[in-house]
């Protein structure tokens, strides 16, 4: 969504044509994952200073929208975000060395500041180390001879020269506080592609000031706009509940696509077109398959937007008429007509038949 915009733009400015543009992503979902998924993907065109009008659409009850369009023009203030440096419309993941499972082809890890949470490593504040189950990573400055390096975004930008010289083996984490903006962090990930320091990044992001619904828009909007164009290696999110940071990072990470830990799901919302109820239809698939890590599925309101809309999905539900529901394979239409007392249940045997189904782990 947003690299078809952008291209979009692009085309616009060519061809001299000023229209205000409408932003939106069509299937975001529900709860907290529609809420990022939009903030994501709205929030990041509108810090670039793309679009005039937003519609935000989730799998709830209308009212809900509002709310949330709010919080992301709130948190989304036009920022210049382009360096020749990043190609705004192709996903092209940093190039760096990799430091243990960290950097190069790894997916993005997650740091929290709490042993006991389901995070890839914690911060042990004692020792001002990074630990995992396999490593340990000491952090400092940039005159100390540790692995890690720490330094904020103002900082790396006034010292890039010594951090070329000092940190292509190491790992370097890049704090930023609240009141940090979007451009400087971007900026020290475009001098790092200019100046070929191939170090690995986590960022770090200072929210403890935020309550949690503001957290979740304001580090989805910061985040997913690096995590889009491939420039970010780690997550830390500091807040006043770390176990809502780290779950919030792993979300983060799944909204943009840079590492997937749960299913996918893509709903759209209710319209006149949808004759059975989607967000009880979409709540009972979220519960049957939320442990099918990696598969994407598809809960759709109608048969006239929903298998265009749905076609990167593994499985479908699409909405076919009063109390109707048709079940796809990728683009397939494999069952047509179940009624939706039934269509869970068939839904499950249809991911069975294809071999996709995993039982739930028993304690």
């Amino acid at each position: 969504m947003v690299h078809a915009y952008r291209m979009l733009v692009e085309r616009l400015l060519k061809e001299d044509l000023n229209f205000p543009i409408h932003l939106g992503v069509t299937e975001a979902g529900n709860g907290d994952e529609g809420r990022i998924k939009s903030a994501i993907g709205i929030g990041t065109l509108l810090k670039e200073g793309i679009g005039d009008t937003i519609r935000v659409s989730l799998t709830e009850d209308p009212e809900h929208e509002i709310p949330v369009a709010k919080k992301i023009v709130e948190y989304a203030n036009p920022e210049s975000l382009f360096f020749e440096s990043i190609d705004p419309f192709e996903y092209n993941k940093r190039k760096t060395k990799q430091f243990f499972n960290i950097g190069r082809d790894n997916s993005p890890v997650v740091i929290s500041e709490n042993s006991n949470e389901n995070s890839d490593l914690y911060f042990d504040r004692s020792n001002q180390t990074l630990v995992s189950k396999n490593y340990q990573i000491k952090i400092g400055g940039l005159k100390d001879d540790f692995d890690g390096v720490l330094v904020s975004a103002c900082t790396f930008m006034n010292d890039v020269e010594e951090i070329k010289d000092l940190a292509n083996d190491r790992l370097i984490v890049l704090e930023a506080g609240l009141n940090d903006d979007l451009r400087t962090i971007k900026e020290c990930f475009s001098e790092c592609i200019k100046q070929e320091i191939l170090c690995p990044i986590i960022l770090k992001l200072n929210y403890k000031d935020l309550n949690a619904d503001d957290l979740l828009f304001k580090a989805s909007i910061d985040l997913g706009s690096l995590l889009v164009d491939g420039l970010v290696d780690g997550v830390w999110i500091q807040s006043e509940d770390d176990h809502n940071s780290s779950e919030l990072a792993f979300k983060i990470l799944q909204a943009s696509g840079s590492r997937i830990t749960e299913t996918e799901f893509i709903a759209c919302p209710s319209c006149g077109r949808t004759l059975y109820n989607i967000q009880d239809a979409f709540a009972k698939v979220k519960e049957a398959t939320a442990h099918l890590k990696g598969l994407k599925i598809a809960v759709m309101g109608c048969v006239v937007n929903g298998p265009g809309e749905m076609a990167d999905a593994d499985y479908g539900y699409v909405g076919a008429g009063k109390c109707k529901v048709n079940l796809y394979k990728n683009r397939d239409l494999v069952r047509k007509g179940v009624h939706e007392d039934e269509a869970i249940q068939a839904l499950i045997d249809l991911i069975k038949e294809n071999g996709d189904w995993q039982d739930l782990p028993t304690n």
